[in-house]
């Protein structure tokens, strides 16, 4: 069964196939033709990574410009993407996610990772650490870090894995 799919894919003559790109609303949708080869070998004049390049470059949203249709204020959007930071995410809105999803599961643990971040970088801003940096988030991350490890690892009290956190995130900048 296999064998004769494998040989039907492989005698099929080249064609020419519309890739669409769905863009924003209001925007036409770009039109891209691809060949698709007879065989599946490398001998294909037809097929090369340059081709395949330019096929869907045009077709593939720019991750910045999605980042622009809902803005949150600066000093938000640095928070935001400390936590997004976390899983080597630099958006906002998967910094506000996960930070909604730790809600859910643990509204303390939520809470000391956006102490964390918001710690990390204010320490960062007020010490005049590089601010591009502090605006990517790659400040706040390890905050966030520190809060999460003071709620499960830390104390019981609330109060003392504040205090953990607002300490370890404040030196957070300057081990970084």
């Amino acid at each position: 069964m296999i064998a004769s799919s494998l040989r039907h894919a492989t005698s099929m003559r080249p064609s020419r196939a519309v890739i669409r790109g769905i863009g924003r609303v209001g925007q036409q949708p770009s039109h891209r033709r691809l060949l698709v080869p007879s065989s599946f070998s490398s001998s294909s004049s037809q097929l090369n990574p340059r081709s395949i390049a330019r096929a869907f470059t045009s077709s593939t949203p720019n991750p910045q410009k999605e980042d622009d249709e809902l803005k949150f204020p600066p000093q938000i959007d640095a928070h935001a993407r400390g936590v997004g930071q976390v899983i080597f995410l630099n958006s906002p809105h998967c910094g506000a996610g996960i930070l909604l999803g730790l809600a859910v599961g643990d509204p303390s643990l939520a809470m000391l990772a956006a102490l964390g971040t918001v710690t990390a970088n204010e320490t960062a801003t007020r010490s005049g650490l590089d601010k591009t940096a502090i605006a990517n988030g790659l400040m706040g991350y390890n905050g966030c870090l520190v809060g999460c490890a003071a709620s499960v690892f830390g104390p019981s009290s609330l109060l003392a894995a504040t205090t953990f956190t607002v300490i370890g995130a404040a030196a957070t900048p300057f081990c970084a």
